[in-house]
């Protein structure tokens, strides 16, 4: 019997808040792990994007995550352990969401 692994490609959406007199060292430290990342994980898209109001001198900063092959359970893994490398961004709660298309 041949059996074939069926994957639905997924986008993973990470966000959190940041401290707006956080910013720049938080700027320094995703930008350094999205070279990281994106070199330990081949093929992975990392799209970054903030909320455009400030609340409370916080701001909402959101990761964007593709793969042509989807998002699996061993590329969050790999996020996970590389974001353990940058204590500057793993020091923020982040919310996780998976999505998969409907089309």
């Amino acid at each position: 019997m041949l059996g074939f692994i069926v994957t639905i490609p997924s986008t993973l959406y990470v966000y959190y808040k940041v401290p707006v007199l956080e910013r720049s060292a938080t700027r320094h430290a995703l930008d350094q792990y999205r070279e990281r990342i994106t070199k330990d994980v081949p093929r992975l898209e990392l799209s970054l994007m903030k909320r455009p109001e400030l609340k409370d001198g916080v701001e909402t900063w959101m990761e964007i995550y593709t793969h042509p092959d989807g998002i699996t359970d061993t590329t969050v893994a790999a996020i996970n352990d590389c974001l353990n490398l940058f204590p500057n961004l793993s020091r923020w709660p982040r919310a996780t969401e998976r999505f998969i298309s409907l089309d």
